[in-house]
């Protein structure tokens, strides 16, 4: 089980190097060739991407990561643009039989959806697993809980990160564990119960200072050593 940090679209090369002492590895938004430069000399720290838009280029997206050796992709069901449920799962078996060709494993991560309806969802699709993204988790009346009890043997990969609960996508502030009210005890309690032992990504508001992003990993690290034993 590891700890690591996502970068948006607008990570530079200097921004990993502040970071790579305090993580295991890093997430990336997409791949394209000019972010594939500026970061050139972290690839290998590079273990996960987070695709784009269903309908933005997650198929290139998936053959890039396996040429520099990712061996994991995390993607949202939903989209800005407005597509029908049924294209929505065509578009995500395409995405499993190249993740499967070039040795990615696939996971589908929870945005407004309701636990039900992201294990319908996978439940579709043999081979693709479940992103636990626990900020996500704690708006649109979910509850972190009623997703880890719906898809316990999917579960794959966690984003982890606080928020103060709402209704609506700028609820999503991407806060440091502990500062929303997000109930993470329980939430770590509920993740050991299923043996959850994978990685943790954390996901910070891209404006964020390097000086509060190390502090959130260093916190967030402390945490998760409370549940499980040390990283």
């Amino acid at each position: 089980m590891r700890l690591g940090f996502s970068f948006a679209t607008n990570e530079t090369q200097e921004e990993m190097k502040t970071l790579e002492p305090y993580v295991d590895y890093f997430e990336t938004y997409s791949l394209s060739d000019d972010k594939i430069e500026s970061v050139k000399g972290y690839i290998d720290k590079i273990t996960v991407v987070h695709l784009p838009d269903l309908n933005r280029g997650c198929i290139q997206a998936l053959e890039q990561a396996s040429k520099l050796g990712i061996e994991k992709a995390v993607v949202h069901y939903f989209t800005v643009d407005p597509w029908s449920h049924e294209k929505k799962v065509d578009e995500l078996r395409k995405l499993i039989w190249v993740a499967e060709e070039n040795d990615i494993t696939l996971c589908l991560e929870n945005t407004e959806e309701k636990p039900s309806e992201i294990r319908k969802i996978i439940d579709k699709i043999p081979k693709l697993w479940f992103c636990l993204d626990i900020g996500h988790a704690n708006i649109f009346g979910n509850t972190p809980s009623g997703f880890i009890t719906h898809l316990r043997e999917l579960t794959e990969h966690v984003h982890i990160h606080d928020n103060h609960g709402g209704d609506s996508e700028a609820d999503d502030i991407h806060l440091i564990p502990g500062e929303g009210n997000i109930d993470f005890s329980k939430t770590l309690q509920d993740l050991l119960r299923i043996n959850y032992d994978g990685d943790f990504t954390l996901e910070l508001s891209p404006m964020d200072s390097d000086e509060r992003k190390i502090h959130g990993v260093k916190h967030t690290r402390v945490l998760l050593d409370e549940f499980y034993g040390g990283l």
